[in-house]
């Protein structure tokens, strides 16, 4: 099911009652309105807001032991019998993490078994919210951790959600493609807002703008500002119609919801690599590829060349193979994390639009 665009949720300024939108994960259809690296800077804001959950002073089963020498950024010195070189990059993390599962699409009936991982099992809360002041209706899931036994580190997105109405999926963020250095707490960790514009008939709608002007989903990330220009025209065609989806899919059907929160739950060696970043400062791993430029690893000679600036306001585009050799750290192999790693799923809630 095609995604809904950045573009929609670019229009909407005013997110006062939420951390951050998940527009990472449900609006992909607008490359020329994306905006990584601003969602990588909510993301800090929103995770910093629960310190004790980022870095939380009671964090210890499953912990990084780094070597007793300061990890320099990319350094990857000669490995003893007890480190290992780790390199930052999970997708065979991810895809291991999530082979066997069925990632439910819009359309799909889905009623899952409820599942926890490596002891850490999901809790999220929702909260239908009538008419903002853009008149419009969305829905709030914030989603904590809880960890059965001592407090562990993992990766996870926490962004994630299924909701389903009469046992059918009508919205789903579900990409899994950033991972947050994250722990087991009691706090609500993150939350995200579904407006009605997230529904798969708006996902559907946009899709349809998109190829009403004969271009697919995407299509204008590959192309040069020359060629965006060129096709000006039916680029504001397309907006003009994104305007419109806008202003029909603004109230929620009525009915009732059930809400899943979902995640991979990934440990060991990406994890060991995740902790390794954040001894840098830097907390959100899973977007470092496009913001890089804002953490220290920018004053590398391997990344610096590649960046516009090096005060941490500029853009850097780094090749895959650079960016894999300078996140390579060595660490203590022993205390690598080799709990298995999995799909948790969460207990449905219940929310009710009238």
């Amino acid at each position: 099911m095609p995604e809904l665009s950045d573009a929609l949720h670019d229009l909407y300024e005013a997110e006062a009652r939420v951390q951050v939108s998940p527009s990472r994960a449900m609006n992909t259809l607008t490359g020329e309105a994306r905006s990584a690296r601003r969602r990588a800077q909510l993301r800090v804001g929103a995770l910093a807001a629960c310190g004790a959950l980022v870095l939380g002073a009671g964090v210890t089963a499953g912990a990084i032991a780094l070597k007793p020498q300061p990890i320099q950024p990319g350094a990857t010195p000669s490995l003893s019998a007890s480190t290992i070189s780790v390199t930052w990059d999970p997708t065979a993390a991810i895809a291991d993490a999530t082979a066997g599962f069925h990632v439910p699409k819009c359309g799909d009936a889905w009623a899952p078994t409820p599942t926890s991982v490596g002891g850490v099992t999901l809790a999220p809360q929702a909260q239908y919210w009538p008419l903002d002041g853009d008149g419009r209706d969305s829905v709030s899931v914030a989603t904590s951790l809880h960890s059965d036994g001592p407090p562990v580190k993992f990766l996870a997105d926490t962004y994630a959600y299924v909701i389903t109405h009469e046992g059918v999926v009508v919205a789903a963020a579900l990409t899994f493609e950033n991972l947050d250095l994250t722990g087991a707490s009691s706090e609500a960790s993150t939350q995200a807002t579904m407006f009605a514009s997230d529904l798969c008939a708006a996902q559907d709608a946009a899709a349809e703008a998109w190829r009403s002007v004969g271009l697919e989903p995407n299509a204008t990330d590959a192309m040069t500002d020359a060629q965006k220009a060129a096709i000006q025209p039916q680029l504001d065609d397309m907006h003009a119609q994104l305007e419109q989806i806008r202003k029909d899919y603004k109230a929620l059907p009525s009915g009732t919801y059930q809400v899943y929160a979902v995640t991979p739950i990934v440990f060991g060696e990406q994890l060991a690599a995740a902790q390794a970043i954040a001894a840098t400062g830097y907390f959100n791993p899973g977007y470092i590829n496009t913001d890089i430029g804002s953490t220290v690893f920018r004053n590398d000679p391997r990344i610096s060349p590649y960046c516009s600036s090096l005060d941490g306001s500029g853009f850097c585009d780094v090749p895959q193979d650079v960016l894999r050799e300078v996140l390579t750290f060595t660490v203590d192999e022993a205390s690598v994390d080799t709990t298995p790693s999995g799909v948790a799923i969460s207990e449905p809630v219940t929310v009710t639009v009238p």
